[in-house]
């Protein structure tokens, strides 16, 4: 799993322009998986990409107990 720091380091780079859009643009991301599930809020605004918020909730040591998922 990538590191939130160099996820942030490779979003909060120049976008091409045609992703310049007249007013901020905001994105939520949902991803889940049997044992976890992500939230993302990114950005884009003035041609940048930007995480503001990321959070992972998971049963991966509910799950440990039985050798993983069941």
């Amino acid at each position: 799993m990538e590191s939130r720091l160099n996820l942030h380091h490779r979003l909060a780079r120049d976008v091409p322009q045609w992703y310049a859009l007249p007013r901020p643009m905001v994105v939520m991301a949902i991803e889940t998986s049997c044992d976890e599930t992500s939230l993302a809020v990114l950005e884009l605004s003035r041609g940048k990409l930007r995480l503001r918020a990321s959070t992972v909730a998971s049963q991966t040591e509910l799950h440990a107990r039985w050798g993983g998922v069941v």
